[in-house]
């Protein structure tokens, strides 16, 4: 038996654990797969709800690098006298399914900052995943220096005569209520959703790498500010075949968004589905516009297939995207609402005629999918920071 151990721990071996909600899931199971494809052993850490539906998902899919991932479960909740609520290393440690004696690296989702704790408090190397913009995480990092200048209060409010946030000239500024933890109507909220932005802080500290789904040809300055460390419903398918060329917007609110009745009837006719394959999608000849809550997944993927945006954000780090869409990238515009918080057909409809006569828009969309095109392929920036960190895990060992 000994002898087996030391040979599996050989190779290099990862434990993945993101955060667990599907627009988190997504991003880190594709990178796992990247990882898979160099040969190296993954297993992926789900809770039992979300497991189950990627195990459902992967039927009769044909075997790839995927067969080098091992997806494992763990309980969607604890029973409130579990030691593990206190404990937390005690459930990377003690459960059967994962083998922590020969994990030589441990990639967390950036916001459960106490799985890298863990992997640091047993010796473990440790990246962490950042599932938002650069942007965002940059304002995350400097909020030590924005509570001790007096900019914001020990709960993320903005103190009287202060507001609006730039922490460049190059970077979009954000007012009062755009912060990436800002809930204005929620202050409850926002206390709890600040708290977590700031244990960010401490994740990224311990970790020896930071992983993040960006491009940083178009985002350099706010990049720069990062300190270095080293089955769904086909039918929605056939649907969207079936329509004419450029006659389709593609809209996405993401997973946590809110619609009122009297919102969702503003909205046009169309296909509405409980989930799409939305990559797939917006490289779809078909489809001419992107309406966008302005997610983090959502920017890239349509930034990639160079489909303009109708901005709509609602909270979180999506209003600092949209920024960076409507004014500093100019591949997209923004919905107003009207008096009542509603942004109306009219609003929607407005603006799809202005992106039809502005070509510059579509053409700056072109633009940015070629450059993100060529960060991708061998010589690519992404491509050699991606091997850089292959190269480095398939040195380390148990």
């Amino acid at each position: 038996m000994e002898t087996q151990v030391q040979l599996s721990c050989r190779q290099p071996h990862v434990l993945v654990i993101p955060f667990p909600a599907l627009g988190h899931v997504a991003p880190l199971m594709k990178l796992a797969t990247k990882i898979a494809e160099h040969g190296i052993d993954v297993t992926f850490v789900n809770t039992e709800f979300i497991h189950a539906k990627i195990i459902a998902s992967m039927q009769g899919k044909a075997e790839n690098s995927s067969s080098q991932i091992m997806l494992v479960s763990i309980p969607d909740g604890l029973d409130l006298q579990a030691d593990e609520r206190e404990d937390p290393h005690k459930l990377m440690t003690e459960d059967p399914q994962a083998d922590t004696e020969c994990t030589a690296c441990v990639i967390a989702d950036i916001s459960v900052g106490w799985a890298l704790e863990v992997a640091e408090a047993i010796g473990i190397a440790r990246a962490a995943f950042v599932p938002f913009g650069p942007g965002s995480l940059a304002l995350s990092l400097h909020i030590p220096k924005l509570l001790d200048a007096a900019i914001i209060d020990p709960n993320g409010f903005a103190v009287l005569n202060y507001g609006l946030i730039s922490l460049s000239n190059e970077i979009p500024a954000l007012n009062r209520n755009e912060y990436t933890w800002s809930f204005p109507t929620e202050p409850n909220i926002q206390k709890i959703f600040f708290g977590s932005t700031c244990a960010t802080v401490q994740a990224f500290k311990i970790s020896k790498w930071v992983l993040n789904n960006s491009v940083y040809e178009l985002d350099s300055p706010a990049c720069d500010l990062i300190p270095s460390v080293l089955p769904f419903d086909s039918t929605c398918l056939s649907w969207r075949d079936k329509q004419a060329i450029g006659s389709v917007t593609y809209v996405a609110f993401g997973r946590f968004s809110i619609l009122g009745q009297e919102q969702l009837e503003q909205l046009a006719l169309g296909k509405i589905v409980e989930w799409a394959p939305q990559e797939n999608d917006l490289g779809h000849p078909s489809i001419a516009w992107f309406l966008s809550h302005c997610g983090w997944n959502s920017t890239m993927e349509g930034l990639s297939m160079g489909v303009p945006f109708l901005c709509w954000p609602s909270f979180a780090d999506q209003h600092h995207n949209r920024n960076y869409i409507c004014d500093v990238w100019k591949i997209g515009v923004q919905l107003l609402p009207d008096e009542n918080g509603i942004i109306t057909r009219q609003e929607i409809q407005i603006n799809v005629k202005a992106l039809l006569k502005n070509d510059g828009i579509k053409g700056n969309s072109l633009k940015l999918k070629e450059i993100a095109r060529k960060i991708l392929v061998e010589g690519g920036s992404s491509f050699r920071k991606f091997d850089s960190f292959i190269s480095q895990i398939k040195v380390l060992r148990c």
